[in-house]
Parts: structure tokens; C-alpha cells; sequence
């Protein structure tokens, strides 16, 4: 099995992102301005005990990293131990971020436009990032692009999926779920993530806190109820976040927009207005990220 350091497959991420075309506003007259302006990357072993323990706790139907590189690959010879999972975190740009602070009902333009084209973009890094690894004697592949993937019903958790970015993105060490269920990082919590399964074995990046809600303010301190006051469906309470509710009002208020040119109707549409005006928008809120200790068990979230 063929393997490259760590640093070598960020640079490789980070020159798959310059390179990506369709990372820009062009389609809403804007074709200087990138709709996410900055990328990072954490790696998680294959073998990672969290993720048979996601699969017991969210589902039958969630699949462990060597289950989702087989639906590419059915007959490889690869076990859990075998693979490393490479976690890419995307971050929004900051002038669409200080709109989106300022909305009340629904999500500014340039969010929703970028929530609507984000699997075009996901999908050409991701094929720049496989193409590349693969001229280095690695293959890999992303998950969401299986045929397979798609939305289940968890037991537990309700609307679910049977791969996880925002798990694997705790796993690598990258970020923790808020009350809303978004997932604050050091690049804040207006993000989208995307994964990779690489058929290679590299360290594992550290988890830097103790456990799944360790960047929240409202977790950590009690005190914080900013997401709470930005939902505008009240889908978010002190007891986490209703998706129903959450998935109701999105259908309701994008009606308004499917019929802009710039628009893909049956693409996705997120609010967000959780991301907007909050503490945790553009980082981790000042002394949270503290945690020096071992890495965590964790726990299920979804």
C-alpha cells in the first residue's frame, strides 16, 4: 500500500481548492468574489472506535469507513485499520457572513446561493483531491458521491444519512456541535464540510476537547442563547435543535427564490440564520479552546 505524509496531502487539498473553477459568485454577477474563502483538513484513522460506535448509536444504515470505500471499490481487501479518513472543513466568505448576521427571516442571497451550488463545488475538489492521490499511488473516495448514500430514518435521531461529514469532522479533530447542530471549528460555524476515505494509513489528528459540545457557550457556560434568538422557525430550544420544524420552515420560505436563474429548484436550501448572528460564527468563542488533555471517547450527535 502506497502512502504520502500528512503535510504533502495538505498541500495537495489546499492546491485542489485554488485550483476549483466553480468556487465563485459569477453566476449572481460576482465572478472575482469566492463564495468559500478558506479550506482546512484533519485525518482520522479508519479504525477510530467512534464510528462503530456512531453506527450502533445513529443506525444500522451508517456506514463504517471501510463499508463506504467498498461501494466504490466492492472487492478490495480492506479493513477499518486499513484506511484513513481525510475530514475537509469549507469556510463561508466574510462578506457573505456579515449579511447573513444583519437577516432576520430568511438567509441572504449570497448564503443561499452558496448553500445551493455548495455540492458543485464539494464534488470538483473532491475530484481534483482523488485524481491527485491517485497519480501518488493512493486511491480514495468520497462517500456522498455513492449512489447508496442518501437520507434514513434514525431511531434515535431522527433524519439521518448513512455517511456523516460533520461525525468524521469531530473525529479528525476539527470541530463540536452546537445547540443548533451546526458544528463550530476554528473557522467558526458558518461552514460546510465534505470527506475522503483514503486507502492509506496515517496518523490519526488529536481531538482537542473533551467532549461533542466542548465549543459551545451555551454547553459550556449556560449562558449563550444566541442561536435560540436567531431561529426564526423556533426550532431551536434549550433541549437542541427540531429538525421538523427546521425542515419545515425551509420549504416554506424557498418557494420565494426557486424561481431565480441563479437557483438549482431541486437543489438544496438551507436558512442558517444559526450561523449568522451568534458568538460562534467566525470561531471557537474566546476561551473555549482550551483543551490540552487526551483525546475524547465522544458521544453520538447528529
Amino acid at each position: 500500500m502506497t502512502t504520502i505524509d500528512k503535510q504533502t496531502i495538505r498541500q495537495l487539498v489546499q492546491e485542489s481548492f485554488a485550483e476549483t473553477k466553480t468556487n465563485n459568485f459569477g453566476a449572481i454577477g460576482h465572478p472575482e468574489e469566492k463564495i468559500w474563502a478558506k479550506i482546512d483538513c484533519g485525518f482520522a484513522a479508519g479504525d477510530d472506535p467512534l464510528y462503530p460506535y456512531y453506527k450502533k448509536e445513529i443506525g444500522d444504515f451508517f456506514w463504517t469507513p471501510a463499508e463506504a470505500y467498498k461501494k466504490f471499490y466492492p472487492d478490495a481487501q480492506v479493513e477499518d485499520k486499513d484506511l484513513t479518513v481525510l475530514s475537509i472543513v469549507f469556510a463561508s466568505d466574510d462578506h457573505t457572513r456579515e449579511l447573513q448576521r444583519k437577516q432576520k427571516k430568511a438567509p441572504n442571497f449570497r448564503w443561499l446561493y452558496a448553500r445551493n451550488c455548495f455540492e458543485t463545488i464539494e464534488g470538483e475538489l473532491c475530484d481534483h483531491i482523488i485524481e491527485r492521490l491517485a497519480k501518488a499511488g493512493i486511491r480514495a473516495v468520497a462517500p456522498d458521491m455513492s449512489p447508496q448514500w442518501g437520507w434514513r430514518q434514525s431511531e434515535k435521531f431522527g433524519l439521518s444519512c448513512n455517511w456523516s461529514h460533520r461525525h468524521s469532522a469531530y473525529i479528525a479533530g476539527l470541530g463540536t456541535w452546537g445547540l443548533c447542530d451546526g458544528m463550530i471549528t476554528r473557522l467558526g460555524k458558518a461552514v460546510r464540510f465534505t470527506t475522503l476515505v483514503l486507502e492509506t494509513k496515517l496518523p490519526a489528528d488529536p481531538r482537542p476537547y473533551k467532549d461533542y459540545h466542548y465549543w459551545c457557550l451555551f454547553y459550556r457556560t449556560g449562558k449563550c442563547d444566541s442561536c435560540i434568538k436567531a431561529c426564526p422557525a423556533g426550532a431551536i430550544s434549550k433541549d437542541g435543535h427540531n429538525k421538523d420544524l427546521c425542515e419545515a420552515y425551509i420549504n416554506d420560505f424557498k418557494h420565494s427564490y426557486i424561481d431565480s436563474n441563479a437557483l438549482n429548484a431541486n437543489g438544496p436550501f438551507g436558512c442558517g440564520l444559526c450561523q449568522g448572528n451568534v458568538p460562534c460564527q467566525k470561531g471557537v468563542p474566546k476561551g473555549l479552546d482550551d483543551y490540552d488533555g487526551q483525546d475524547s471517547s465522544g458521544n453520538a450527535a447528529n
